[in-house]
């Protein structure tokens, strides 16, 4: 009886959704005032200047344009803040290709995909380890990366050198390779804690030290030349039974390593091959020379 009683001709709810949408015409109204005052006053400072309407510059700046106000709707529904580092880098990022783009338009280069994608490897690489160091609070160590950066521009180098030789790779010399040099590291690292010095002088010295008596010989009935000829032959061949002497070791103490490390993940103890135990701190010799002579002994009977 006191009830209400809906406007002739009208539906419910009608009067609100008109003022929203009147609202909204006069938003959509002011933008496009604003854009209109906006191209007026390009309109004008382009006669003032004397400049031409760029119609690519216009088009590129409406599409980056448009994509601000996209990504600005996409962070409001998802309730995202405003990254501004995240927005310089890519500006900056964009602003270097741009500045690439035109050095290739100036020097009539290509565009080198394939060079592109490994140097996004390479950053994007960079990025995951900043990530890494930030995550685990380590420091950035510039020896070890100049370090990776010397090997790595190494196997560029060697790696242009295969295919303008037309060599393949072999894996066993680089296995080899890489053993001797990290054996060369580890005998660094042991001299930097013992406080060794390094002495390449000891073996090559040691075999020219045997030979100076014979070469000496050699002088008074040779000639000058053929005596210091000979001297530089031998010295260079003591230098290389040296490298093949350090190879050899290396391959020794780095077998040894090997076998340690195998032994410490099954849990076997070592094995002496030559000596026996005796007691507490002493070792006896398997082979000494009285067995020996027991045994050639025993087998002339």
């Amino acid at each position: 009886m006191y009830g209400t009683r809906p406007s002739r001709g009208r539906p419910p709810g009608t009067s609100g959704t008109r003022r929203y949408v009147a609202r909204d015409c006069e938003q959509a109204t002011l933008a496009k005032s604003r854009v209109e005052q906006a191209q007026r006053d390009q309109a004008k400072q382009r006669a003032a200047t004397g400049d031409k309407w760029n119609t690519q510059a216009t088009l590129a700046k409406s599409r980056v344009e448009q994509a601000q106000r996209d990504q600005a709707k996409q962070r409001a529904a998802t309730g995202d803040k405003w990254n501004t580092q995240a927005t310089l880098a890519k500006s900056r990022v964009e602003q270097a290709q741009r500045d690439q783009a035109k050095q290739r338009a100036a020097t009539g280069d290509k565009w080198n995909t394939q060079a592109t994608l490994a140097k996004s490897r390479v950053e994007q690489a960079q990025r995951d380890q900043a990530k890494q160091r930030a995550a685990t609070g380590d420091k950035w160590n510039t020896q070890a990366t100049l370090a990776k950066s010397r090997v790595e521009q190494a196997q560029r180098d060697q790696a242009k050198q295969r295919a303008a030789t037309g060599d393949k790779w072999n894996t066993q010399a680089t296995l080899a390779k890489s053993r001797v040099e990290q054996a060369q590291r580890d005998q660094a690292k042991q001299r930097a804690a013992t406080g060794d010095k390094w002495n390449t002088q000891v073996c090559s010295a040691g075999l020219r030290a045997g030979h100076t008596g014979q070469e000496q010989g050699r002088a008074g009935a040779a000639g000058p030349g053929q005596a210091e000829g000979g001297h530089r032959g031998q010295v260079e061949h003591a230098a290389r039974d040296c490298e093949q002497a350090t190879l050899a070791k290396s391959r020794v103490e780095q077998a040894q390593r090997d076998q340690a490390k195998q032994r410490a993940a099954t849990g076997d103890k070592w094995n002496t091959q030559l000596f026996s135990p005796m007691g507490e701190d002493a070792w006896e010799y398997n082979a000494p020379l009285r067995k020996r002579r027991e045994r050639r002994d025993d087998s002339e009977r």
